[in-house]
C-alpha cells in the first residue's frame, strides 16, 4: 500500500510539469497498453491452451512400443 501511495504522491508532483500536450498523449498511451496488454496475454494463454489440447488429442504410441 505505501508503495502505491509513493506512486500516487509521485504522479501529482510530476503533473504542473508537464502542459497539456504531453499529459494528453501520456494518458493515451497508458490506456492504449493496459486496453492492449491484457489481450496478448489472453491470446499467449490460448495459444498455449489450444497447442496442449492437440497434443493429448495426438497422444500415441510411439514406435518403440509398436512392431514385432
Amino acid at each position: 500500500m505505501a508503495l502505491w501511495q509513493s506512486f500516487v504522491e509521485l504522479v501529482h508532483e510530476l503533473i504542473p510539469w508537464l502542459d497539456g500536450g504531453v499529459a494528453t498523449v501520456l494518458i493515451i498511451l497508458i490506456k492504449g497498453v493496459a486496453l492492449i496488454l491484457p489481450l496478448i496475454i489472453m491470446m499467449a494463454y490460448m495459444t498455449y491452451a489450444e497447442r496442449k489440447v492437440i497434443g493429448y488429442m495426438q497422444l500415441r504410441i510411439g514406435p518403440n512400443r509398436v512392431g514385432p
